[in-house]
């Protein structure tokens, strides 16, 4: 190849570096999976790594175009289906980046990176969680600034041992540690929470 850089073909894996924007100290995640994952596969996969609960909707932006549930009632050609369509068949290389937001209220943007495409590993099952590092964010949480000043207002009130109040409770009280990330919890959640996802996306685009 003339730039150097490793293009999929038919059955590689392709190994995701995914973060997200505007988070420090960064909120990563790292995935395997199948080439021939459509982009709304994709996108249930970033659910369960990540952990999201898809209750809002999403898009792929890959160079100058975007990938997303199309609904035919607002269709405006801005937006491109994004369920047939499959990560090999975007062409991309080794060390490729694009985008994917979740969330239009609160701007969850998240950066993947294509770091390796290889052979798949017969002893693994696919999609298969890598590594992480840090908790994600609570659904409906503001977005990342709202998010980073509500954690340190979380963790001092912690650190007084006083009460969170009720509406940081409901986003917050399940999440004990903004440093947890749980891999086994992750690798579990493919499969049926993988199916799940897929489901809801399918309503999404009827709705």
């Amino acid at each position: 190849m003339a730039d150097g850089k490793k293009k999929g073909q038919a059955g590689d894996i392709y190994k995701l570096r995914i973060w997200l924007n505007h988070i420090s100290p960064r909120i990563v995640r790292r995935v395997e999976v199948l080439g021939n994952i459509t982009l709304v596969e994709l996108h249930g996969v970033i659910q369960v790594v990540m952990g999201w609960q898809c209750a809002h909707m999403f898009q792929f932006h890959i160079g100058s175009e975007f990938f997303g549930i199309v609904h035919p009632d607002f269709d405006d050609g801005y937006l491109k289906d994004c369920t047939k369509l499959t990560l090999d068949g975007l062409g991309l290389a080794e060390k490729s980046n694009f985008g994917y937001e979740y969330d239009f209220g609160d701007g969850w943007e998240h950066d993947i990176r294509i770091e390796k495409i290889s052979a798949p590993d017969p002893k693994k099952t696919y999609p298969y969680c890598v590594s992480g590092k840090r908790a994600c964010p609570p659904e409906d949480s503001g977005g990342p600034y709202e998010y980073q000043e509500t954690v340190q207002e979380v963790i001092e009130l912690r650190k007084a041992g006083k009460p969170l109040p009720e509406e940081l409770e409901w986003s917050f009280g399940e999440i004990a540690d903004t440093e947890k990330f749980d891999i086994d919890e992750v690798r579990k959640g493919f499969g049926a929470g993988l199916d799940r996802h897929i489901a809801n996306i399918s309503m999404m685009a009827v709705d």
